[in-house]
Protein backbone atom coordinates (compact mmCIF):
# COMPACT_ATOMS: atom_id res chain seq x y z
CA UNK A 1 0.00 0.00 0.00
CA UNK A 2 1.28 3.48 -0.89
CA UNK A 3 0.07 6.49 1.07
CA UNK A 4 -0.41 9.84 -0.68
CA UNK A 5 0.34 13.08 1.15
CA UNK A 6 -0.36 16.52 -0.25
CA UNK A 7 0.66 19.07 2.41
CA UNK A 8 2.94 19.01 5.45
CA UNK A 9 3.46 21.63 8.16
CA UNK A 10 7.13 22.06 9.09
CA UNK A 11 7.31 23.85 12.45
CA UNK A 12 10.59 23.01 14.21
CA UNK A 13 12.36 24.83 17.00
CA UNK A 14 16.07 25.65 16.74
CA UNK A 15 18.75 23.03 17.35
CA UNK A 16 20.64 25.16 19.88
CA UNK A 17 24.31 25.66 19.19
CA UNK A 18 23.92 24.27 15.69
CA UNK A 19 21.02 25.54 13.54
CA UNK A 20 18.31 28.14 13.90
CA UNK A 21 14.73 27.06 13.27
CA UNK A 22 14.68 28.47 9.72
CA UNK A 23 17.66 26.29 8.83
CA UNK A 24 16.04 23.25 10.44
CA UNK A 25 12.80 23.79 8.50
CA UNK A 26 14.75 24.17 5.25
CA UNK A 27 16.62 20.91 5.91
CA UNK A 28 13.34 19.11 6.61
CA UNK A 29 11.85 20.42 3.37
CA UNK A 30 14.87 19.21 1.41
CA UNK A 31 14.40 15.72 2.83
CA UNK A 32 10.71 15.73 1.94
CA UNK A 33 11.24 16.95 -1.62
CA UNK A 34 13.83 14.24 -2.20
CA UNK A 35 11.02 11.75 -1.68
CA UNK A 36 8.15 13.56 -3.39
CA UNK A 37 8.56 16.91 -5.15
CA UNK A 38 4.78 17.36 -5.34
CA UNK A 39 4.28 17.63 -1.58
CA UNK A 40 3.46 21.17 -0.48
CA UNK A 41 5.57 22.21 2.52
CA UNK A 42 4.23 24.94 4.76
CA UNK A 43 7.31 26.31 6.57
CA UNK A 44 6.63 27.89 9.95
CA UNK A 45 9.95 27.92 11.88
CA UNK A 46 9.26 28.33 15.58
CA UNK A 47 10.69 29.95 18.67
CA UNK A 48 9.21 29.84 22.16
CA UNK A 49 10.51 33.08 23.65
CA UNK A 50 14.20 32.29 23.51
CA UNK A 51 16.77 32.91 20.82
CA UNK A 52 15.22 33.40 17.38
CA UNK A 53 11.95 34.92 18.60
CA UNK A 54 12.72 38.44 17.41
CA UNK A 55 14.05 37.36 14.02
CA UNK A 56 11.08 35.14 13.24
CA UNK A 57 8.42 37.64 14.30
CA UNK A 58 10.12 40.56 12.55
CA UNK A 59 10.48 38.58 9.33
CA UNK A 60 6.95 37.16 9.54
CA UNK A 61 5.42 40.63 9.89
CA UNK A 62 7.76 42.71 7.71
CA UNK A 63 9.14 44.62 10.68
CA UNK A 64 12.48 46.23 11.45
CA UNK A 65 15.32 46.13 13.98
CA UNK A 66 16.55 48.70 16.51
CA UNK A 67 19.99 48.61 18.13
CA UNK A 68 20.92 49.77 21.62
CA UNK A 69 23.87 49.58 23.99
CA UNK A 70 23.07 47.70 27.19
CA UNK A 71 24.79 45.79 29.97
CA UNK A 72 25.45 42.07 29.75
CA UNK A 73 24.70 39.66 32.63
CA UNK A 74 28.11 40.56 34.10
CA UNK A 75 27.66 44.30 33.45
CA UNK A 76 29.85 44.62 30.38
CA UNK A 77 28.62 47.14 27.81
CA UNK A 78 27.41 45.27 24.71
CA UNK A 79 25.32 45.98 21.59
CA UNK A 80 21.88 44.38 21.43
CA UNK A 81 18.93 44.42 19.07
CA UNK A 82 15.19 44.25 19.44
CA UNK A 83 12.43 44.32 16.86
CA UNK A 84 9.46 46.41 15.80
CA UNK A 85 6.75 44.31 14.19
CA UNK A 86 5.12 45.18 10.91
CA UNK A 87 2.22 46.98 12.62
CA UNK A 88 4.72 49.69 13.59
CA UNK A 89 3.44 49.60 17.18
CA UNK A 90 4.56 46.34 18.78
CA UNK A 91 8.05 45.84 20.19
CA UNK A 92 9.49 42.35 20.57
CA UNK A 93 12.47 41.93 22.89
CA UNK A 94 14.52 38.78 23.42
CA UNK A 95 15.89 38.80 26.95
CA UNK A 96 18.66 36.51 25.70
CA UNK A 97 20.01 39.37 23.55
CA UNK A 98 20.99 41.25 26.72
CA UNK A 99 20.89 38.66 29.51
CA UNK A 100 21.46 35.39 27.71
CA UNK A 101 23.77 32.54 28.60
CA UNK A 102 25.35 32.71 25.14
CA UNK A 103 26.94 36.01 26.18
CA UNK A 104 29.12 34.33 28.82
CA UNK A 105 32.10 32.04 28.82
CA UNK A 106 32.01 28.95 31.02
CA UNK A 107 34.08 30.68 33.71
CA UNK A 108 31.74 33.71 33.72
CA UNK A 109 28.60 31.70 34.49
CA UNK A 110 27.46 32.41 38.05
CA UNK A 111 23.74 32.99 38.66
CA UNK A 112 24.46 34.35 42.14
CA UNK A 113 25.99 37.36 40.40
CA UNK A 114 24.48 37.60 36.91
CA UNK A 115 21.72 40.13 36.31
CA UNK A 116 18.90 40.93 33.89
CA UNK A 117 19.66 44.66 33.98
CA UNK A 118 20.35 44.73 30.23
CA UNK A 119 16.86 43.44 29.52
CA UNK A 120 15.42 46.29 31.56
CA UNK A 121 17.56 48.69 29.55
CA UNK A 122 16.08 47.35 26.29
CA UNK A 123 12.59 47.88 27.69
CA UNK A 124 13.53 51.41 28.73
CA UNK A 125 14.92 52.17 25.27
CA UNK A 126 11.63 51.06 23.69
CA UNK A 127 9.66 53.22 26.13
CA UNK A 128 11.89 56.21 25.31
CA UNK A 129 11.02 55.74 21.63
CA UNK A 130 7.33 55.89 22.41
CA UNK A 131 6.34 52.24 22.19
CA UNK A 132 3.72 50.98 24.61
CA UNK A 133 3.05 47.41 23.49
CA UNK A 134 5.91 45.09 24.33
CA UNK A 135 6.43 41.37 23.86
CA UNK A 136 9.31 40.24 26.07
CA UNK A 137 10.61 36.82 25.02
CA UNK A 138 12.03 34.72 27.84
CA UNK A 139 14.47 31.88 27.32
CA UNK A 140 18.16 30.97 27.15
CA UNK A 141 18.89 33.13 30.19
CA UNK A 142 22.08 33.33 32.25
CA UNK A 143 20.19 34.52 35.30
CA UNK A 144 18.15 33.52 38.34
CA UNK A 145 17.40 37.00 39.68
CA UNK A 146 13.57 37.07 39.53
CA UNK A 147 13.92 39.98 37.12
CA UNK A 148 15.15 42.32 39.84
CA UNK A 149 18.08 43.42 37.67
CA UNK A 150 15.70 44.46 34.89
CA UNK A 151 13.38 46.17 37.35
CA UNK A 152 16.33 48.00 38.92
CA UNK A 153 17.18 49.42 35.48
CA UNK A 154 13.55 50.59 35.31
CA UNK A 155 13.63 52.35 38.69
CA UNK A 156 13.02 49.78 41.46
CA UNK A 157 15.23 49.76 44.55
CA UNK A 158 15.73 47.03 47.18
CA UNK A 159 16.24 47.23 50.95
CA UNK A 160 16.84 44.93 53.92
CA UNK A 161 14.92 45.26 57.18
CA UNK A 162 17.40 47.86 58.49
CA UNK A 163 16.77 50.06 55.46
CA UNK A 164 20.11 49.35 53.80
CA UNK A 165 19.91 49.43 50.01
CA UNK A 166 20.85 46.12 48.35
CA UNK A 167 22.48 45.63 44.97
CA UNK A 168 20.35 43.80 42.38
CA UNK A 169 22.16 40.45 42.41
CA UNK A 170 20.77 37.33 44.10
CA UNK A 171 23.83 36.98 46.34
CA UNK A 172 23.00 40.36 47.89
CA UNK A 173 19.23 39.90 48.01
CA UNK A 174 18.78 36.99 50.38
CA UNK A 175 17.99 39.58 53.10
CA UNK A 176 15.44 41.38 50.93
CA UNK A 177 12.71 42.96 53.06
CA UNK A 178 11.23 45.69 50.85
CA UNK A 179 10.96 46.62 47.18
CA UNK A 180 10.53 50.34 46.55
CA UNK A 181 8.76 50.79 43.20
CA UNK A 182 7.89 54.46 43.66
CA UNK A 183 10.49 55.44 41.06
CA UNK A 184 9.50 52.69 38.62
CA UNK A 185 9.18 54.12 35.11
CA UNK A 186 5.56 55.30 35.03
CA UNK A 187 5.37 54.66 31.29
CA UNK A 188 5.15 50.97 32.16
CA UNK A 189 1.72 51.64 33.64
CA UNK A 190 0.59 52.91 30.23
CA UNK A 191 1.98 49.83 28.49
CA UNK A 192 0.80 46.36 27.59
CA UNK A 193 3.52 43.85 28.49
CA UNK A 194 3.19 40.35 27.10
CA UNK A 195 5.66 37.85 28.54
CA UNK A 196 6.47 35.11 26.03
CA UNK A 197 7.64 32.17 28.15
CA UNK A 198 9.51 29.08 27.00
CA UNK A 199 8.50 27.03 30.06
CA UNK A 200 5.55 26.84 32.44
CA UNK A 201 7.60 26.09 35.58
CA UNK A 202 6.77 28.01 38.76
CA UNK A 203 9.18 30.35 40.50
CA UNK A 204 9.95 28.18 43.52
CA UNK A 205 9.95 24.59 44.66
CA UNK A 206 11.11 21.29 43.19
CA UNK A 207 10.20 22.32 39.63
CA UNK A 208 11.10 25.96 40.09
CA UNK A 209 13.63 28.30 38.52
CA UNK A 210 16.53 27.46 40.84
CA UNK A 211 16.17 23.70 41.28
CA UNK A 212 15.34 22.99 37.62
CA UNK A 213 17.53 25.39 35.66
CA UNK A 214 20.25 26.95 37.82
CA UNK A 215 22.78 24.13 37.45
CA UNK A 216 22.98 24.62 33.68
CA UNK A 217 23.68 28.30 34.34
CA UNK A 218 26.72 27.51 36.48
CA UNK A 219 25.26 27.04 39.97
CA UNK A 220 26.66 24.52 42.44
CA UNK A 221 24.39 22.51 44.74
CA UNK A 222 25.04 25.07 47.50
CA UNK A 223 24.33 27.95 45.10
CA UNK A 224 21.01 26.39 44.15
CA UNK A 225 19.87 26.41 47.77
CA UNK A 226 20.95 30.06 48.12
CA UNK A 227 19.04 30.96 44.96
CA UNK A 228 15.97 29.07 46.14
CA UNK A 229 16.06 30.97 49.44
CA UNK A 230 16.29 34.26 47.52
CA UNK A 231 13.34 33.37 45.28
CA UNK A 232 11.24 32.39 48.31
CA UNK A 233 12.14 35.68 49.98
CA UNK A 234 11.18 37.62 46.85
CA UNK A 235 7.82 35.84 46.75
CA UNK A 236 7.22 36.58 50.44
CA UNK A 237 7.88 40.28 49.84
CA UNK A 238 5.71 40.77 46.76
CA UNK A 239 2.86 38.25 47.20
CA UNK A 240 0.96 40.23 49.90
CA UNK A 241 0.31 42.94 47.31
CA UNK A 242 -1.06 40.45 44.78
CA UNK A 243 -4.23 38.39 44.63
CA UNK A 244 -2.21 35.20 44.06
CA UNK A 245 0.95 33.49 45.32
CA UNK A 246 3.71 34.41 42.89
CA UNK A 247 5.89 31.50 44.04
CA UNK A 248 3.54 28.92 42.52
CA UNK A 249 2.17 30.89 39.57
CA UNK A 250 2.30 29.14 36.20
CA UNK A 251 5.19 30.51 34.04
CA UNK A 252 6.73 32.38 37.01
CA UNK A 253 10.04 30.48 36.81
CA UNK A 254 10.72 31.31 33.16
CA UNK A 255 14.14 32.90 32.54
CA UNK A 256 15.23 32.52 36.14
CA UNK A 257 12.09 34.17 37.47
CA UNK A 258 12.15 37.20 35.17
CA UNK A 259 8.56 36.28 34.34
CA UNK A 260 7.60 36.48 38.02
CA UNK A 261 9.23 39.90 38.41
CA UNK A 262 7.45 41.33 35.37
CA UNK A 263 4.16 39.80 36.49
CA UNK A 264 4.35 41.02 40.09
CA UNK A 265 5.76 44.52 39.58
CA UNK A 266 4.70 45.50 36.05
CA UNK A 267 1.47 43.54 35.61
CA UNK A 268 2.90 41.59 32.69
CA UNK A 269 0.71 38.89 31.16
CA UNK A 270 2.49 35.55 30.62
CA UNK A 271 1.74 33.32 27.64
CA UNK A 272 3.51 30.41 26.01
CA UNK A 273 6.05 31.85 23.60
CA UNK A 274 5.10 29.41 20.86
CA UNK A 275 1.47 30.51 21.19
CA UNK A 276 2.50 33.93 19.90
CA UNK A 277 4.14 32.30 16.86
CA UNK A 278 1.03 30.20 16.26
CA UNK A 279 -1.05 33.37 16.32
CA UNK A 280 1.19 35.34 13.94
CA UNK A 281 1.40 32.40 11.50
CA UNK A 282 -2.41 31.93 11.79
CA UNK A 283 -1.78 28.22 12.30
CA UNK A 284 -5.15 27.55 13.90
CA UNK A 285 -6.61 27.98 10.43
CA UNK A 286 -3.72 26.80 8.25
CA UNK A 287 -3.02 23.54 10.06
CA UNK A 288 -6.38 22.08 9.07
CA UNK A 289 -5.20 21.59 5.47
CA UNK A 290 -2.11 19.61 6.51
CA UNK A 291 -1.79 15.82 6.55
CA UNK A 292 1.10 15.66 9.02
CA UNK A 293 3.15 18.02 11.18
CA UNK A 294 6.94 17.85 11.47
CA UNK A 295 8.49 19.59 14.45
CA UNK A 296 11.75 19.18 16.35
CA UNK A 297 14.43 20.58 18.64
CA UNK A 298 17.99 19.91 19.66
CA UNK A 299 16.99 17.69 22.58
CA UNK A 300 13.55 16.41 23.40
CA UNK A 301 13.19 15.59 27.09
CA UNK A 302 11.02 16.04 30.17
CA UNK A 303 11.19 19.84 29.80
CA UNK A 304 9.60 19.79 26.33
CA UNK A 305 6.13 19.25 27.74
CA UNK A 306 6.57 22.27 30.04
CA UNK A 307 5.72 24.61 27.18
CA UNK A 308 8.46 24.27 24.56
CA UNK A 309 7.53 24.93 20.92
CA UNK A 310 7.26 21.25 19.86
CA UNK A 311 4.79 20.66 22.69
CA UNK A 312 2.68 23.67 21.70
CA UNK A 313 2.62 22.62 18.05
CA UNK A 314 1.76 19.04 18.95
CA UNK A 315 -1.10 20.22 21.16
CA UNK A 316 -2.51 22.28 18.30
CA UNK A 317 -2.20 19.37 15.88
CA UNK A 318 -3.83 17.02 18.39
CA UNK A 319 -6.93 19.23 18.47
CA UNK A 320 -7.32 18.62 14.76
CA UNK A 321 -6.39 14.90 14.88
CA UNK A 322 -3.23 15.51 12.86
CA UNK A 323 -0.17 13.35 13.72
CA UNK A 324 3.03 15.13 14.80
CA UNK A 325 6.50 13.78 14.03
CA UNK A 326 9.48 15.09 16.03
CA UNK A 327 12.93 15.09 14.40
CA UNK A 328 15.46 15.77 17.15
CA UNK A 329 19.17 15.85 17.86
CA UNK A 330 19.03 13.92 21.11
CA UNK A 331 16.38 11.87 22.87
CA UNK A 332 16.86 12.93 26.48
CA UNK A 333 15.47 12.17 29.92
CA UNK A 334 11.82 11.05 29.93
CA UNK A 335 11.46 12.11 26.28
CA UNK A 336 8.79 9.52 25.58
CA UNK A 337 6.46 11.16 28.07
CA UNK A 338 5.74 13.51 25.18
CA UNK A 339 3.78 10.71 23.51
CA UNK A 340 1.06 11.57 26.01
CA UNK A 341 1.08 15.22 24.90
CA UNK A 342 0.47 15.07 21.17
CA UNK A 343 3.78 13.78 19.79
CA UNK A 344 3.10 10.75 17.59
CA UNK A 345 6.68 9.61 16.97
CA UNK A 346 10.23 10.74 17.77
CA UNK A 347 13.28 10.21 15.55
CA UNK A 348 16.86 11.20 16.42
CA UNK A 349 19.36 12.32 13.79
CA UNK A 350 22.08 10.75 15.96
CA UNK A 351 21.14 7.18 14.98
CA UNK A 352 23.41 5.84 17.70
CA UNK A 353 26.33 8.20 17.01
CA UNK A 354 27.36 9.79 20.34
CA UNK A 355 29.84 12.28 18.83
CA UNK A 356 28.22 15.66 19.61
CA UNK A 357 30.71 17.65 17.53
CA UNK A 358 30.01 15.48 14.49
CA UNK A 359 26.25 15.80 14.98
CA UNK A 360 26.40 19.59 15.30
CA UNK A 361 28.73 20.04 12.32
CA UNK A 362 26.58 17.81 10.11
CA UNK A 363 23.13 18.76 11.39
CA UNK A 364 21.75 19.93 8.03
CA UNK A 365 22.72 16.70 6.28
CA UNK A 366 21.47 14.52 9.15
CA UNK A 367 18.12 16.32 9.51
CA UNK A 368 17.59 16.09 5.75
CA UNK A 369 18.42 12.38 5.63
CA UNK A 370 16.36 11.54 8.71
CA UNK A 371 13.33 13.39 7.37
CA UNK A 372 13.77 11.67 4.01
CA UNK A 373 13.89 8.26 5.69
CA UNK A 374 10.84 8.93 7.87
CA UNK A 375 8.78 10.20 4.96
CA UNK A 376 9.77 7.26 2.76
CA UNK A 377 8.49 4.92 5.49
CA UNK A 378 5.26 6.87 5.75
CA UNK A 379 4.62 6.81 2.01
CA UNK A 380 5.18 3.06 1.90
CA UNK A 381 2.36 2.64 4.39
CA UNK A 382 4.54 2.20 7.45
CA UNK A 383 2.92 2.74 10.81
CA UNK A 384 4.36 5.51 12.96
Amino acid sequence: MTRKLSKLLLAPNAFKGSLNSVEVADAMREGILRVDKDIDCLLCPMADGGEGTVEILVNATGGKYISAEVHSPIKKTIPAQYGILGDGETVVIEMSAASGIKLLTETEKNPLQTTTSGTGELVKDALERGYRKLIVGLGDSATVDAGLGALHALGCRYYDKEGKELSPQPSALTNLARIDDTQLDRRLLESEIIIACDVTNPLGGRNGAARTFAAQKGASAKDIETLEAFLIKFAEVVSPGLDYDISSARYGGAAGGLAAGLMAICGGKPVGGAEIMIDYYQLNEKITSCDFVFTGEGEINHQTKEGKAPYQIAQLAKKHNIPTIAIVGKIGESAYENYHHGITAIFSIADGNPDLKYLMNNAVKLITETTESVLSTMLCGGNL
